[in-house]
């Protein structure tokens, strides 16, 4: 209070200093607290708000030649050994893998049984150990990091006694919620939040199924790959998730291309053209299903990506020789509500 109070004379004594308030400190006073007050009141008109910034980090998980084996059980650990390492190493959202990272192509071994409740899927006792305990630790691992899994492919018996493969969405809590059986509609849940709780919808892919059926644009000639009808029906979607196992399409190649990152003396399998040739063929019919801007994570063994459907470059994509990482700051037309 004594620095808005007026000078006061020295012939003034002490005591009558300490009770004595100016007029127009006591004003001045008033004024400032009413303007606090006015401050704290619901009718003080708010500071505007920053908006939230969402971000996702994503990884295609990219198996080297050192990596594979026809020994199921070697190849199952080895692939989550990768994972294991990548989460150590970064803070991931959401993690694919290529199809047939856990059984060899066309195994009838190690195969797995599923039971549902409650929204979740159980592993049967009677499901194979070793694909039980590879599973165990997954589901560990992406609670431990908070990090959402979709582990593509582990042979699977139905309960009808049918034989599929099948993709697991493990969730950041550690549970199983979503299962993908190739060539069938995905069942339970695929999507993944943020670090806000903000949640987004993947579209899950398995290599073939993606063009199981095709259509020839007259104009081109060229044939595109056609959605399978449930893909409408789930529409729209924030991220194209695409574990592979076919090979025809170089992602290491074409996000060297899209990034501009590709050494200045390295001579490409294929031309840009030819890549975006492929790219379109294998995603444009998917265009419209997915928001604008969204990311397509595709892991293919030996290559692996992440591009979105107009081929520009991102931000913040990282690539090593085992994944590629994007760490996307969201367009805010881009996600769920």
């Amino acid at each position: 209070m004594e620095g808005n109070s007026p000078d006061i004379s020295p012939s003034v004594t002490p005591d009558t200093r300490a009770t004595t308030t100016p007029v127009y400190g006591r004003r001045k006073f008033l004024k400032n607290a009413g303007a606090g007050l006015f401050g704290l009141s619901p009718l003080a008109p708010k500071p505007p708000e920053k908006p939230l910034e969402h971000q996702l980090r994503l990884a295609s998980l990219r198996i080297t030649p050192e990596y594979t084996t026809e020994d199921e059980a070697k190849q199952g650990y080895a692939v989550l050994n990768l994972i294991r390492g990548l989460l150590a190493k970064e803070r991931v959202n959401l993690v694919v893998t290529p199809e047939f990272s856990f059984h060899p192509y066309h195994s009838d071994s190690f195969r797995i049984m599923l039971d549902k409740k409650w929204g979740r899927w159980k592993l049967n006792p009677s499901s194979s150990a070793t694909q039980k305990h590879i599973i165990l630790n997954a589901r560990l691992l992406a609670a431990q990091h908070r990090s959402s899994l979709l582990l593509s492919t582990f042979p699977e018996t139905g309960v009808d006694g049918k034989y599929y493969n099948t993709m697991l969405h493990i969730d950041a809590n550690g549970d199983i919620i979503g299962v993908n059986r190739k060539f069938h509609p995905p069942m339970g849940d695929f999507t993944i939040r943020d670090a806000l709780g903000k949640s987004f919808r993947v579209l899950p892919l398995i290599c073939g199924e993606a063009w199981r059926e095709t259509k020839s644009d007259t104009e081109t000639g060229q044939n595109y790959a056609l959605p399978p009808p449930w893909v409408k029906k789930g529409a729209p979607y924030d991220i194209l998730a695409h574990s592979l196992s076919q090979g025809d399409l170089n992602f290491n190649e074409l996000v060297g291309f899209t990034q501009q990152s590709l050494p200045a003396n390295f001579t490409p399998t294929f031309g840009i053209d030819s890549l975006r040739s492929a790219f379109s063929t294998y995603y444009r019919e998917y265009m419209p299903y997915l928001r604008r801007g969204a990311p397509i994570v595709a892991a293919d063994w030996s290559t692996a990506g992440v591009m979105n459907g107009d081929l520009q470059p991102f931000e913040n994509l990282k690539e090593t020789a085992t994944y590629t990482l994007l760490n996307w700051k969201v367009p805010p037309v881009s996600y769920s509500a």
